[in-house]
């Protein structure tokens, strides 16, 4: 039990479920409960009254919801409220115990063998109150990847702790660790065995249920996509470490698998992708002048394009590409007033997969000045969000551009 930032409270039930708090001071109080395999609730009491002699709460009830779960999951808590002649309150509360939910399974390579390592993420759909947003004119995946587990040395999982609900499982590359077991042509399979989720098996499960999902990775071996890079200056032609580098990433159009890692290369003037499965993609190009720092990290991006990109059943061969140097990007930040101190700082971080160096590499940032105005020079391609964070600390809601 806590008011506000007070010291929680803690006391245990009995067998039948029932536990109090008495002698508390009146005001709102958030009542918390939590037990083992199930999922545990959270719920506001108001216990304030304008002259109490003393307040007190008889909690009893045989589970818990918290409050804001899906409707069909189970009801709320209920809460009753006596009040005694001499002003004491009691506020008795009724909450449903639900059962956490736990979906188990195996992840096999396409010969049947085990796949260790590999990690297999459970997926529900996005609620609908929570609409798709934007982001770079590319809509959210509309499902959330509610965790993430990874297969034993026999290849087996499990994913417990989930609340009653609809999920998607899929089963992937290791997310972490040795991927020698993972060939190049292995691909992200849903359950039972498909690659797309459009396609896959929803597993639905009750309060208490267990659910079993066997995955066998499925093999399909891509194609290829290769050219030339044009419109960078030229390269030492003394076999000297080169003074520009090229990487090259081809990012789905559409990806709801958290640990997607797109196909990535580095190049000079000519490069090669393999094993691209078909489908629609961005690809994301920049180049950096490596000269003031030929091995480290800080080289500096000169060159970039964004493009879309369709792939069929056969190889593309040919697909050159031409680089222009990359643009900066200028802009006016807009104060309200009493905002005092307007020193702040424009900060751009890359969004994901959909840009090189995604997940806040190569963030970049600029001072506002006096007049608003800021500008960001060499901005590569890609998706990012814009913030504003003051001379304060404080930072601003992310812009997606």
């Amino acid at each position: 039990l806590e008011k506000g930032a007070d010291e929680p409270i803690y006391t245990k039930a009995d067998a039948q479920g029932h536990f109090s708090f008495p002698n508390l001071e009146p005001g709102t109080y958030t009542l918390t409960v939590q037990v083992p395999d199930y999922q545990p609730a959270r719920s506001s009491i108001n216990v304030a009254i304008p002259r109490p002699a003393k307040a007190g709460i008889g909690v009893i009830g045989g589970g818990v919801i918290g409050v804001g779960r899906p409707a069909n999951v189970a009801p709320a808590m209920q809460i009753a409220k006596t009040t005694e002649k001499d002003g004491t309150i009691h506020a008795t509360a009724t909450v449903p115990m639900v059962a956490n939910v736990t979906i188990v399974g195996k992840v096999t390579d396409p010969t049947g063998a085990p796949m260790p390592d590999a990690s297999v993420e459970i997926q529900p759909p996005r609620p609908q109150r929570m609409a798709p947003l934007p982001a770079g004119g590319r809509p959210l995946p509309d499902v959330n990847t509610t965790l993430m587990v990874t297969a034993n040395s026999l290849g087996e999982f499990r994913a417990g702790g989930l609340q009653p609900g609809t999920y998607w499982v899929v089963a992937n590359k290791p997310n972490a660790g040795p991927i020698s077991a993972w060939d190049s042509s292995y691909r992200a399979t849903y359950f039972p065995g498909t690659l797309t989720r459009d396609s896959a098996r929803q597993l639905t499960l009750s309060a208490g249920q267990q659910a079993r999902a066997d995955i066998q990775i499925l093999n399909r071996t891509g194609v290829a996509v290769k050219g030339h890079i044009y419109g960078l200056p030229a390269q030492p032609a003394d076999g000297s470490i080169p003074s520009m580098m090229t990487r090259l990433l081809l990012s789905p159009e559409q990806s709801d698998v958290m640990n997607a890692n797109p196909p990535s290369v580095s190049a000079q003037t000519d490069y090669q992708f393999t094993d691209i499965l078909p489908g629609k993609y961005t690809l994301f190009v920049e180049t950096d002048a490596r000269g003031a720092d030929p091995i480290g990290m800080n080289q500096k991006p000169v060159y970039g394009l964004l493009k879309e990109v369709e792939i069929g059943q056969q190889d593309l061969n040919g697909f050159d590409l031409t680089l222009e140097p990359l643009k900066g990007l200028s802009g006016t930040a807009e104060f309200g007033e009493g905002c005092g101190n307007r020193t702040a700082t424009v900060r751009l971080s890359p969004q994901g997969s959909g840009t090189i160096g995604g997940g806040g590499i190569r963030q970049l940032q600029a001072e506002i000045g006096p007049d608003g105005t800021f500008t960001l020079p060499a901005v590569p391609a890609g998706r990012f969000s814009i913030r504003l964070q003051a001379a304060s600390g404080s930072v601003s809601a992310p812009m997606r551009i």
